[in-house]
């Protein structure tokens, strides 16, 4: 691979990694070399995957094209190899769309995607990988539901409408980890009381908003109708005054 930049330590890293993301979009290299590559890098210049993440979404913000459907792949073959963790794309995610001047609606398009891959890891058992990642996760997920709750102000969003698809997806991710046993395990005996605490008021935040600004939205509806018994799970973890306050719709 080649040497790229003149620099050392995280920065010089940091800039291997945007290059060769680049050059495999660049070139459209194929999902096995991409893999091994990236597994070659990873030994050789490791980098956090937040950052890792936030490189691949650059790139697509930079574009101001339609979705490289190669930078979804890459995410989830990274996803796959564990070289990037659940948490970082969530947070790299949040980053983006918290960002006031990234008004790119394809980069809500490519969110959404990238949501989707999550979401199905979790169905399907493949994530969580780790407690640490589980813990973490369950973090970003809560100010995700806390800003979506709030609409505007601050670094939250607005649900305009290119972010509502988001919302949804967001909704959908919550309820595919709620219902995953492992995560379940690490609300219900790993976490603090405290983090559930939050947890459980950012869902009734989400849920009730959904109800309440998007009536029109059947998919908003659904997917509170499946959330709403997980709401509780979370109740039954958390101090019966905070549960008593949030318990009604």
């Amino acid at each position: 691979m080649a040497d790229v930049g003149n620099g050392t330590g995280p920065d010089r890293a940091t800039a291997q990694w945007r290059s060769f993301i680049q050059n495999s979009l660049r070139i459209r290299l194929d999902q096995a070399k991409f893999l091994q590559l990236a597994q070659e890098l990873t030994d050789l210049s490791p980098i956090p995957g937040f950052k890792l993440v936030s490189i691949l979404l650059r790139n697509q913000t930079d574009s101001g094209k339609i979705v490289d459907p190669r930078i979804p792949i890459y995410s989830e073959q990274l996803l796959e190899a564990h070289i990037i963790n659940t948490d970082d794309v969530l947070a790299a995610l949040f980053q983006q769309h918290s960002d006031k001047t990234d008004t790119n609606h394809n980069g809500s398009e490519l969110a959404a995607i990238l949501l989707e891959h999550l979401t199905r890891g979790f169905v399907n058992g493949k994530s969580p990988y780790t407690i640490p990642e589980t813990r973490q996760s369950l973090v970003v997920l809560a100010r995700w539901l806390e800003c979506l709750a709030a609409g505007t102000g601050g670094d939250c969003l607005s649900l305009d409408h290119p972010t509502i698809p988001i919302c949804d997806s967001i909704g959908l991710l919550a309820t595919a980890m709620l219902e995953n046993p492992r995560v379940v395990g690490v609300v219900t005996k790993v976490i603090s009381k405290g983090k559930s605490t939050h947890l459980f008021v950012c869902a009734h935040q989400y849920m009730k908003h959904s109800l309440a600004d998007i009536p029109s939205n059947r998919a908003s509806r659904a997917i509170v109708t499946r959330l709403d018994p997980l709401h509780t799970l979370l109740g039954a973890n958390i101090p019966t005054k905070y549960a008593e306050c949030y318990s009604s719709r």
